[in-house]
């Protein structure tokens, strides 16, 4: 029983000495200017746009040239400086993502041991408290409730709708009514000829 409590006060002591260190690392990082958000990214654009490779072919262009390229100065000891400088600060930054993700893991482990002995005897006490032996404890199992309830919470992102991949079909024009056909127009009454009047009868 004592070998897993030993192993997490290991653990622990081993987080404290961790942090002690990066602590003290970062007071060494004081002078570093900290960029805003924005001016990081304008920063990392503009450096993104020029490889490595680019950058020594230039040195190499330049020390061979004493210093120049095409007539304009070029400080081949400050581009080797700033090419060293930033392979090892993202091997340190890599580094440093991976050690801060294990003590986080490691404050997880430890913390959780904890947190489901305390819940589980948080549920139990608030079905001790409605038997006459645990009644006394009901402010208690209150305030515990109360704590619970009013815990911080994580606001989770709204999910928004994806597009449909089938797109809309286009309504189809509706087609114009054909025209009315025009009325009849009545036909003359044809010439109907007329019989001459008779002579008047002799009487």
């Amino acid at each position: 029983m004592s070998k897993p409590k030993t192993t997490q006060q290991a653990a622990a002591t081993t987080n404290i000495d961790v942090s002690a260190q990066l602590v003290a690392i970062n007071k060494t990082l004081d002078p570093v200017v900290n960029l805003t958000p924005k001016a990081r990214g304008v920063l990392e654009n503009r450096s993104r746009v020029v490889p490595d490779a680019l950058i020594q072919k230039m040195i190499k262009i330049a020390t061979d040239n004493g210093g120049v390229v095409a007539g304009m100065p070029f400080d081949v000891d400050a581009a080797n400086a700033a090419l060293s400088s930033s392979s090892k600060a993202q091997a340190a930054a890599d580094a440093s993502r991976t050690i801060a993700q294990k003590l986080v893991d490691s404050a997880v482990q430890q913390r959780v041991v904890v947190a489901d002995r305390t819940f589980a005897i948080y549920r139990a006490l608030g079905r001790l408290v409605k038997t006459p032996e645990g009644n006394s404890l009901l402010g208690t199992y209150k305030d515990m409730a109360a704590t619970v309830k009013n815990r911080p919470r994580i606001a989770r992102k709204k999910k928004t709708a994806a597009p449909s991949a089938t797109p809309a079909a286009t309504p189809e024009p509706t087609p114009a009514p054909a025209p009315s056909p025009a009325p009849a127009q009545a036909s003359a009454p044809a010439n109907v000829a007329v019989p001459a009047a008779s002579g008047a009868s002799h009487s």
